[in-house]
């Protein structure tokens, strides 16, 4: 019985602290399998930009950034620089596809152009069905352990997901939606991309900023 109390009482200390998590990107693979039926000028642009996407991003470099509070996380994109002007479509389209994800108590918001002026927040479905592994790894120096899930994407396909959660920092975000294991998920592979937690701080203050649409929603 002490043992629970014990992890009771570990959870609810972390999960009173400020968490402030920068990842990086490494590409595994350049994900051929999506371009599968498209056009084949659309397969062209879209293979150039993924390898043009391995080309800008360095594995010292954060690419996303990770903001928790008690009530409230955002997870976004970061501006890079371009190493050359080609790379700047590879950006944008990339910027596209990736999600500015908040949540606000136990909703869900995204915003799938994070680069338009007229952002529009869609609520989303935070459940995933987690399958936890018995397998293991370091990360940061947090022993991290393996859990997968099946999803389905926006065309139908379905693709595979694991993460690397770290029951040490009992917190259960991560990045973009895939969230709600019994830990800080510090490793992420999809798509042939595998995001990585790079550095992790507890700030004393910590300002989500949520935008007024959001607050309106839920207050």
């Amino acid at each position: 019985m002490y043992k629970y109390i014990i992890l009771f009482l570990f959870f609810n200390i972390y999960a009173q602290q400020n968490l402030n998590v920068e990842y990086g990107v490494e590409y595994l693979n350049i994900y051929e399998k999506d371009t599968i039926g498209m056009h084949q000028y659309a397969k062209e642009k879209i293979l150039e930009s993924e390898y043009k996407f391995k080309r800008v991003l360095s594995p010292d470099e954060t690419f996303y950034h990770l903001r928790y509070d008690k009530r409230s996380s955002l997870f976004e994109i970061i501006e890079i620089m371009d190493l050359e002007d080609e790379l700047t479509f590879a950006t944008l389209i990339m910027a596209s596809r990736l999600t500015q994800c908040y949540k606000i108590d136990n909703d869900l918001y995204i915003i799938k152009n994070v680069m338009s002026t007229n952002k529009s927040y869609q609520l989303v479905d935070s459940k995933i069905d987690w399958q936890i592994k018995d397998d293991f790894k370091n990360i940061l120096g947090y022993k991290c352990q393996l859990a997968e899930a099946e999803m389905v994407s926006t065309t139908n396909r379905k693709f595979k997901v694991k993460a690397w959660f770290t029951t040490e920092i009992p917190v259960p975000e991560g990045p973009s939606i895939f969230k709600g294991l019994p830990g800080l998920i510090l490793g992420l592979e999809k798509h042939g991309r595998y995001i990585y937690a790079r550095d992790i701080d507890f700030p004393d203050q910590l300002n989500i900023e949520i935008p007024r649409e959001l607050t309106e929603k839920v207050d």
